[in-house]
């Protein structure tokens, strides 16, 4: 459980930064504030489906596995969204940026109370409010970071907390694998 929701920690300190950022990122790259709201927008619409996504196919395909590929896909996406030149570019990734991130809000929940079967109760509260409260702790990292050396510095850090994350199912995984296997005795 406790992976389950270092996991989602990481994946809501990404969340929270992003969004917090990106309008005056998209203003420092020339590109009006207006600009940033309207990208905001389309990264929260995305987002709203991948939710809605997220659910049906972790029925079809597995929990851990719409976690591993939510979180696996974001930073490289991430990174191409950073580096693209064409503002095109920018808004294609920022939509595929949004699905990944909503694959895994109801996934990681519905995975925690699988991990943690008795208590669901905690195992939901735990993963959505642990889960997010780190969010702003980690925002206030990424902006100290910004204040420090620059906003594309503390948003290039962001790579990491996918990474992280993505970590963390792992390893989840294979400490059940390795309980779930057949002991000689």
């Amino acid at each position: 459980l406790i992976l389950v929701v270092l996991a989602t920690m990481f994946r809501s300190w990404f969340h929270l930064s992003f969004m917090t950022y990106l309008p005056m990122w998209i203003q420092e790259q020339g590109r009006t504030l207006a600009m940033g709201g309207q990208l905001l927008f389309v990264f929260s619409a995305f987002l709203g489906g991948g939710s809605l996504l997220g659910g049906v196919l972790s029925d079809r395909i597995g929990r851990w596995q719409v976690l591993a590929l939510g979180l696996g896909l974001l930073s490289p996406s991430y990174w191409f969204f950073l580096n693209a030149v064409n503002s095109d570019m920018q808004v294609i990734l920022l939509s595929v940026m949004g699905i990944l991130v909503g694959l895994t809000f109801p996934v990681g929940i519905v995975f925690a109370q699988e991990v943690w079967p008795r208590g669901v109760g905690l195992a939901s509260a735990l993963a959505i409010g642990l889960g997010s409260a780190p969010a702003g702790i980690g925002a206030s990292v990424t902006g100290l970071l910004a204040d420090k050396y620059s906003l594309e510095v503390g948003l290039r850090a962001l790579l990491f907390a996918p990474i992280c994350g993505l970590a963390c199912v792992f390893i989840l995984v294979v400490l059940q694998h390795r309980n779930t296997m057949p002991h000689r005795a």
